[in-house]
């Protein structure tokens, strides 16, 4: 639980910062953009959660690293993270970016769940029913599944929507056997 108000603390400083220079949107997609190279490097995970290379160390690198890739800011928050020896926390300060920017701009994650890629005018039919419905803007993380078999799970929150062969099926062998 310290880690995630740690996590806040620098997300909403950076956020704030953003907005005050009007660069909210651009750190948005940096943060995206930041996620997803996290997720692939291995490189740069193993740098930031090294305990044996020092934060006076880490820092430079980092500042060469993304220097003329990322904005000003971002680069300038990313190495005062390092220097203050929490660089490791760095997925967990993106995430909760994500979450604020998110949030006040009434964007809502779904898990969109299928068997097979959804065809972009189906998808775009679900996205309009849920977002008249919720009130709110849809932004589909996308999963293949083959379990599914066939139809598709929608996952928003704490709340499931569950439109898949495979649950189908399972409702039919629940009846079968209370028969």
């Amino acid at each position: 639980m310290l880690i995630d108000r740690i996590a806040h603390r620098y997300a909403k400083s950076l956020y704030d910062l953003a907005l005050e220079r009007k660069e909210a949107d651009e750190i948005y997609n940096e943060v995206l953009a930041l996620e997803e190279l996290y997720e692939q490097s291995r490189d740069l995970r193993i740098l930031l959660r090294s305990p044996v290379i020092t934060a006076v160390r880490k820092a430079p690198i980092i500042d060469a690293l993304f220097k003329g890739k990322i904005s000003e800011l971002m680069r300038q928050f990313i190495v005062n993270l390092t220097r203050r020896n929490r660089e490791a926390l760095l997925p967990q300060v993106l995430a909760e970016y994500r979450r604020q920017y998110r949030k006040a701009h009434n964007l809502t994650e779904a898990r969109l769940i299928t068997a097979h890629p959804m065809p972009e005018v189906l998808k775009k039919e679900l996205q309009a029913k849920l977002e008249s419905q919720l009130q709110t803007t849809i932004i589909f993380e996308e999963v293949i599944d083959p379990r599914v078999i066939g139809g598709f799970e929608v996952q928003i929150g704490t709340s499931l929507y569950d439109a898949t062969v495979a649950n189908s099926l399972r409702l039919i062998r629940r009846e079968w056997s209370l028969n």
